[in-house]
C-alpha cells in the first residue's frame, strides 16, 4: 500500500511521541536516565530496520523516509529552537555573574578539548589522517551533547549555576 509522504511523517511524529511517553512513564521510578533509554531504544530500532526483521511495510517506509531526511532541514529547524529555548530560559543576573567562567569554558576550554581529541585521533587511529582532518574530527567529537546533559541535570535537580554554565556553552 502506498502512503503519502506527509502521512508517513505524521505517523513518525505520533509514534515518536507515544514511544517517548511510554518510556518516560516506564522509567519514572528507576535510576536509568530518560535520554540514555531513548538513545538505546533508537539504536535498537535502527538495528531492527537495517536487519530487515521488520515486516510492516508502512513502518519500513516511514523509517526509510526519516533516515533520508536532509541534515540541513534538521539543523534549520532544531538549532534555532534550541538557541531560543536556552536564551529564553536563561537568568540574566546569573549569566552576568558567571560570565568569566563561561568565557573560559567556551573559548580556551573548547580549543583545548579539540586539540587533545585531535592529537588522540592522530596517534590512535590506524588511518593516515592529516592534522586538518584530525582537528575537524576533534571539533566535532570533543563537544558533549549539552541538550542531553542539561536534561539529565534537570532530572536530578542539579544546581542552577551548573545548568546555566552548560546551557550557555552549548552554542
Amino acid at each position: 500500500m502506498h502512503f503519502e509522504t506527509g502521512l508517513l511523517v505524521l505517523l513518525f511524529v505520533i509514534l515518536a511521541l507515544i514511544i517517548g511517553a511510554i518510556v518516560r512513564f516506564t522509567l519514572k521510578g528507576s535510576q536509568v536516565p530518560y535520554t540514555v533509554a531513548l538513545l538505546i531504544l533508537g539504536i535498537g530500532i535502527g538495528l531492527l530496520h537495517r536487519s530487515e526483521f521488520l515486516q510492516q511495510a508502512t513502518l519500513i517506509q516511514t523509517l526509510d523516509l526519516i533516515a533520508d531526511i536532509s541534515p540541513h532541514l534538521i539543523l534549520f529547524i532544531f538549532l534555532p529552537t534550541l538557541i531560543f529555548e536556552s536564551a529564553f530560559a536563561m537568568e540574566v543576573h546569573l549569566f552576568r555573574r558567571m560570565f568569566l567562567q563561561i568565557a573560559i569554558l567556551a573559548v580556551p576550554g573548547l580549543m583545548l578539548a579539540t586539540g587533545l581529541t585531535a592529537g588522540l585521533a592522530k596517534w590512535a587511529f590506524p588511518w593516515d589522517w592529516n592534522w586538518t582532518l584530525c582537528l575537524m574530527f576533534g571539533a566535532l567529537i570533543s563537544a558533549t551533547d549539552p541538550v542531553a546533559v542539561v536534561a539529565l541535570l534537570k532530572e536530578v535537580s542539579s544546581r542552577k549555576r551548573l545548568e546555566t554554565l552548560l546551557k550557555v556553552n552549548r552554542c
